[in-house]
């Protein structure tokens, strides 16, 4: 078995569905709950904006975007995966020969 030396281009090829999946995590729970929110200082009368609830935007309110997201997510990270197996099962090939 052969080992991956850590911040190496092998190292990325492997980690990088892992990461797709983190990130797609993140965007499913971040975008969906998108909008126009606003929160006042206490003692004062200044509203800032805050873009997570509120009313939320014509496009994060549609009801199949968590799906879409999730289902983009584990395509991406399936064909990654594919990718990595194939670059690691034509390593062992040049090895071999």
């Amino acid at each position: 078995m052969e080992t991956t030396q850590a911040f190496t281009p092998e190292f990325y090829t492997a980690v990088m569905p892992e990461m797709l999946l983190f990130f797609g995590l993140l965007a499913l729970m971040i975008i969906p709950n998108l909008g126009k929110g606003t929160f006042r200082i206490r003692g004062t009368q200044i509203r800032l904006p805050w873009f997570l609830g509120g009313q939320r935007y014509a496009w994060s309110s549609n009801p199949h975007l968590p799906a879409w997201i999730a289902t983009l997510t584990l395509t991406g990270a399936l064909e990654l995966t594919q990718f990595t197996l194939s670059a690691v099962m034509l390593s062992l090939r040049r090895n071999c020969s």
